[in-house]
C-alpha cells in the first residue's frame, strides 16, 4: 500500500488538476474548429500532458525555496525531500521539450503557442513575477490562454475572433 500511495505522492509535481484543465481546454477548442477526435486530437492531447507536467515540474524546482518557507506549500515533494531538485529540473526539461516537439508535428503555429503557454509559466510566472509582484497570479494565468490558442491553431483555424474570445475567458 505504500509504495502505491508513494507512486501518486510522485504524481503530484505535475500538478494534474492543472494538466487536465488545460489539455480539456485544448482539446475542446480543437473540436471547437469542426474537427473530429482524431489523430491530431491525440497529439494535441500527449503534447499538452508533456508540457504541462514538465512546465510544472519547473515550477516546483524554481520555487522550491519558498516553497519550503511558506505553510501551503511547504509539504510539496522537492521541499520535504521526496524527490531531489535535479530530477525535478530533469523532468521539467525533457517533458516540455517532448510536448514542444510533439505540438511540432502537428504545425509550427501549434508549437509556438505550446512554448509561448510554458514560457510565461516558468519564466514570466514563476522566475520572474511571482517574487516581485502580487500581479503575478493575474498575468501568469494567461499561460492558460495559449492552451486554446493551440487548439484553434491544430484545427487549421488561426488567430480567429472566436479563439482570441476564448482565450481572453480563459485567461480571466
Amino acid at each position: 500500500m505504500n509504495k502505491i500511495f508513494k507512486m501518486f505522492s510522485i504524481f503530484q509535481i505535475f500538478k494534474p488538476k492543472i494538466a487536465v484543465f488545460l489539455v480539456f481546454v485544448s482539446l475542446s477548442s480543437y473540436l471547437a474548429t469542426g474537427n473530429g477526435f482524431d489523430h491530431t486530437a491525440i497529439l494535441l492531447f500527449v503534447s499538452g500532458i508533456f508540457a504541462s507536467f514538465g512546465a510544472a515540474s519547473l515550477n516546483n524546482y524554481f520555487d522550491r525555496d519558498i516553497d519550503a518557507i511558506m505553510v501551503r506549500t511547504k509539504n510539496r515533494l522537492i521541499p520535504c525531500g521526496y524527490i531531489k531538485p535535479k530530477l525535478a529540473l530533469f523532468i521539467g526539461i525533457t517533458l516540455t521539450s517532448f510536448g514542444i516537439l510533439i505540438a511540432g508535428v502537428i504545425k509550427f503555429d501549434v508549437a509556438l503557442f505550446v512554448f509561448l503557454g510554458v514560457f510565461v509559466y516558468v519564466v514570466v510566472y514563476t522566475l520572474f513575477l511571482k517574487r516581485r509582484s502580487w500581479m503575478n497570479i493575474v498575468l501568469g494565468g494567461s499561460a492558460g490562454s495559449f492552451s486554446v490558442l493551440a487548439g484553434f491553431a491544430a484545427g487549421g483555424e488561426g488567430l480567429t475572433s472566436l479563439a482570441l474570445l476564448i482565450s481572453v475567458f480563459v485567461f480571466l
